[in-house]
This record gives structure tokens, C-alpha cells and sequence, in this order.
């Protein structure tokens, strides 16, 4: 099959991306929001697990990227180009906008603070490595690190073993880190604990969801039923063995569901190639990066000043804000960055398409 941009995983993206910033603008963490709990209702309730809908975009993807390169390098570079550019921007930003406005109870941070997300470095391993504490510019940025984990491990695994090793490799991993968790627990008062601990906070908790990924794509690849049947098994083992409550593992399954359709229905990829979902999906990663800061900066400012407003309007425009600061970083910003990257460090061979498969 040919391996142009699949329009229908854009609409995904631009699902999951709207479903967490819903989740951050109207639910999570009521005690700083002006309305407290009141809209914390499925399926706003749920709408974090939008990561969980971009790790198995993720998987599929990253092995359809893997299949265009020739080696390990061309992977990484391709990688590291579709990430940064965005991420040099957005944290800047964020590093301006929380020190100008104060936003949140986090603020003010410094340039040290840039470290972990243009290094792609869980600040706990920065921590473990240098013994120094540095936070990330923004919480979000947890799910990159675990991205970037995933690229390095399963790239090696690619062209070391070829893609059903790769693939096996990392739904090995993810069991291996599920064991240690249901046998150790993490309450780090044992060194089977703390072993669990940190394959968790590495991020080979949610190897399960790219292993999930990478089958969906060997089944559209190949339109091989059984390839179908363990990449839904994949995903829903990751879904069930979650640690959440019952209804947030059943919105999990139902995450792997609405996938399994978009590659198998014909009218469910139509509809999810409608121009809305497309533009979100276009912006779905500087507007991770940035949504967060922005609605936290701007939110308590709205309650303050447009008191008339009912709750259910006060994050509109704060969200408004956001999109359109994402839709300026992802049409100029990063083109601009990347471009000037290419040509300091001589990358004008890397393809430009590079960043047409986006995490």
C-alpha cells in the first residue's frame, strides 16, 4: 500500500488532542479552576486519555517512519527534527509566559527549566544521572519522554532484529514492567519495588500501547486479520491492566475500539478526514505543548474580569488563545526552525517530509 499521509490518523490526532485540552480546560485539578468539579463528567472526566489515543498513533506511525529509513541515524535525525523545532519554541514561550504572568502555582521557572524538554530527559533520570532536581517546563511534557524512550529502544530493536522482533521486543517490555508492578507494587520499600518504580517512570508501562500501535499498522499494511485480532488484544491488555477505576479502564478499551475502526472503516475515515479534525490534528502538537500554561495563565483572569459569563464559557477564550498561538508555532514557527537547523548543521539531506510522520 502506499505510505503518503494517511488523513485519517490526523483526525485522530486532532481527536485526541481536543479531548485533553477539554480535559485540562474544564476538569483537571478542580482545586485551581473558578467552577471547581462541576463539569467533571464522562467524557470530559476521560479526556486524558487522548495520550493514550497519540501512543497508539505513535506505534503506528513510527514503524511506518522506520520502514523509509536505511539506518538508525536517518531515523534519528527525521525524529529529532519533527520534535524539536516545536519544542524549542513552545518552552520558550511557556518559559516567558509563566515568569511575565506568574501562571500557576509552579512559576516562576528559569532557563534551567528548558533542560529536560530540549533534551527529551525525564527530569527524574536527569536527576538519577546528576543528582540534581530540575523540573520540566510543563507536566505535560511526561508523555515526550516516554515517546522518545520508545523511538530509541524500538529503532535499535528495528534494525537490529527487523519489525517483528521490534515489535515483540516492546510488548515483552511492557509485560515485564506490568509484572513488576502487580508483584512489587511501587511504594519503593523493597528493590523489586524501586526496579518497578523506574521501569514506570522510563515509561515501558505504556510499551503496550506502541506495541498496540505497530500491529494496527501491520494489519494495514498487510490486511492480515489475525495481525488485527493482536493488535486489539494489545491494546485492550494495556486498557484492562491500567491502574485506574473501572470506568477509566473502560474508556481506555473504548480508546482501542475507536482505532480499530479508523483503520478498518471506510466511512469512519471519511468522517474523520473533515476539515476541523484535519486543522486540530495539524496543530495537535505545539498545541500540547502550550495549552496547559496558557489556559492556567488566563483562566482565573477570565473569572475575575467577565464575571457574567456562565462557567461553561470561561475557558473559551483562553483555549481560542491557544489554538492560535499552536496554529503560528506549527505553519510558521516550526518550518522556519527547522529550515535554519538544516542549514547550520548541513542536514539539507535529510528529507523534508520528515516531519510528515508526527509522534
Amino acid at each position: 500500500m502506499g505510505r503518503g499521509r494517511i488523513e485519517y490518523l490526523d483526525g485522530l490526532r486532532g481527536i485526541a488532542i481536543i479531548a485533553v485540552v477539554m480535559f485540562h480546560g474544564y476538569v483537571a485539578f478542580p482545586d485551581t479552576l473558578p467552577f471547581g468539579d462541576r463539569f467533571a463528567v464522562i467524557p470530559l472526566r476521560l479526556g486524558w486519555q487522548g495520550v493514550q489515543l497519540f501512543f497508539l498513533i505513535s506505534g503506528f506511525v513510527i514503524l511506518m517512519s522506520l520502514e523509509a529509513c536505511n539506518d538508525v541515524a536517518s531515523f534519528v535525525a527525521r525524529r529529532w527534527l519533527r520534535l524539536f523545532p516545536a519544542m524549542l519554541i513552545c518552552s520558550c514561550f511557556i518559559l516567558g509566559l509563566e515568569n511575565i504572568i506568574g501562571a500557576g502555582p509552579n512559576s516562576p521557572k528559569t532557563w534551567i527549566n528548558l533542560i529536560p524538554g530540549l533534551t527529551f530527559l525525564n527530569p527524574a533520570l536527569i536527576h538519577s544521572l546528576t543528582g540534581l532536581s530540575i523540573a520540566s517546563m510543563e507536566g505535560s511534557f511526561w508523555s515526550l519522554y516516554v515517546e522518545v524512550v520508545f523511538y530509541i529502544v524500538f529503532g535499535l530493536a528495528y534494525f537490529a532484529g527487523g519489525r517483528a522482533f521490534a515489535v515483540a521486543l516492546i510488548f515483552a517490555i511492557f509485560l515485564c514492567s506490568l509484572g513488576l508492578r502487580l508483584i512489587f507494587g511501587l511504594d519503593l520499600s523493597s528493590l523489586g519495588s524501586r526496579i518497578a518504580a523506574a521501569t514506570d517512570w522510563i515509561g515501558f508501562i505504556h510499551f503496550g500501547w506502541f506495541s498496540s500501535g505497530a500491529l494496527f499498522y501491520l494489519y494495514w499494511s498487510h490486511r492480515r486479520w489475525p495481525m488485527l485480532a493482536l493488535a486489539i488484544s494489545a491494546g485492550l491488555i494495556s486498557a484492562a491492566t491500567a491502574r485506574f477505576a473501572i470506568p477509566e479502564r473502560m474508556g481506555l478499551c473504548v480508546v482501542v475500539l475507536l482505532f480499530a475502526t479508523a483503520v478498518t472503516i471506510p466511512l469512519w475515515q471519511r468522517t474523520l478526514s473533515s476539515r476541523v479534525l484535519l486543522f486540530f490534528g495539524f496543530i495537535s502538537y505545539p498545541l500540547y505543548l502550550v495549552h496547559y500554561p496558557i489556559i492556567r495563565a488566563l483562566l482565573p483572569a477570565m473569572a475575575v474580569h467577565a464575571p457574567v459569563l456562565p462557567s461553561l464559557l470561561l475557558p473559551v477564550a483562553p483555549i481560542a488563545c491557544a489554538v492560535v498561538t499552536s496554529w503560528a508555532v506549527a505553519q510558521f514557527g516550526e518550518p522556519l526552525v527547522r529550515q535554519a537547523i538544516r542549514r547550520i548543521a548541513g542536514l539539507r539531506h535529510v528529507q523534508k517530509s520528515a516531519g510528515a510522520v508526527q509522534p
